[in-house]
């Protein structure tokens, strides 16, 4: 029997606040036995003169850093309050805090884990033989702003999973 794993980033098309994520680039381990997402990543963003960004991940994440040039950037990770998306009902808001007098658009480095032992719902799967990692469980940072976007994403699991989605899937040997 083949197992797959199924990822899509989807751009969201809710507008809630002006600043734009361009582009992720993401190295991304799954771990079936834990049902564990470990993500380390980059995130371009654009603030547009805003001094926060508003996203939404996982609230079973556990986050180990949050950078911008080397310097660690303030958070609030809010997991107590209701999503703010109906359709990403396990989501928390990630709000991350521009450092001030540094420029609007710049590169923010993080490193988190997820916990995905309770992800049961539509459009969330992770079982044994099937993992469905898309925008609806906020596996990675959502932005609801929408906008175009460009995405790698590097991913590491056993060699007994499958690996499809949308946009150009290639395979190489360590990932």
């Amino acid at each position: 029997m083949k197992k797959y794993v199924l990822i899509f980033l989807l751009a969201g098309s809710i507008s809630l606040i002006a600043q734009e994520i361009t582009s992720y680039n993401l190295d991304t381990k799954i771990d079936v036995i834990s049902r564990s997402v470990f993500v380390n990543g980059t995130m371009d963003v654009d603030f547009q003169n805003k001094d926060t960004l508003k996203l939404i991940l996982w609230k079973y994440s556990a986050i180990r850093k949050i950078n911008s040039d080397n310097c660690r950037l303030r958070y609030n990770f809010d997991t107590v309050s209701p999503s703010p998306n109906m359709y990403i009902k396990e989501g928390g808001e990630l709000t991350i805090i521009k450092q001030s007098d540094t420029p609007d658009k710049q590169s923010i480095k993080i490193n988190y884990l997820c916990d995905m032992r309770n992800m049961n719902g539509w459009t969330q799967v992770f079982s044994d033989d099937w993992i469905e990692l898309n925008i609806y469980s906020a596996w990675f940072p959502v932005s609801m702003n929408g906008g175009n976007f460009t995405s790698s994403i590097k991913i590491h699991i056993d060699k007994g999973y499958a690996i499809t989605g949308s946009g150009i899937i290639s395979k190489n040997n360590d990932a």
